[in-house]
């Protein structure tokens, strides 16, 4: 977005040196559970786009951080840890 590098890009050639401040070592971790999200969908066979709409159903017009809380107990229940949904 805005001409930057995806996130993707950045891990796959950089690995967490390309955010070593604690504010963005927390954005990430906290928003990688919704990439983790979408990224499941993807593999249980949805495209990029209805996978980014199953997501936008679980959050039912809530904050960004009521999805996130969701998405971190459910991987709690499942018994995964924080980088279990790697790929």
């Amino acid at each position: 977005m805005g001409g930057q590098p995806a996130i993707e890009k950045l891990d796959s050639m950089y690995g967490s040196r390309w955010r070593p401040e604690p504010r963005g070592r927390t954005w990430y971790s906290r928003r990688k559970v919704i990439w983790d999200k979408i990224r499941e969908f993807i593999n249980e066979g949805m495209d990029e786009e209805a996978a980014v709409q199953e997501v936008e159903k679980l959050r039912e017009g809530g904050t960004i951080n009521k999805l996130i809380r969701m998405l971190q107990d459910e991987r709690k229940d499942k018994g995964l840890g924080d980088d279990a949904m790697t790929t």
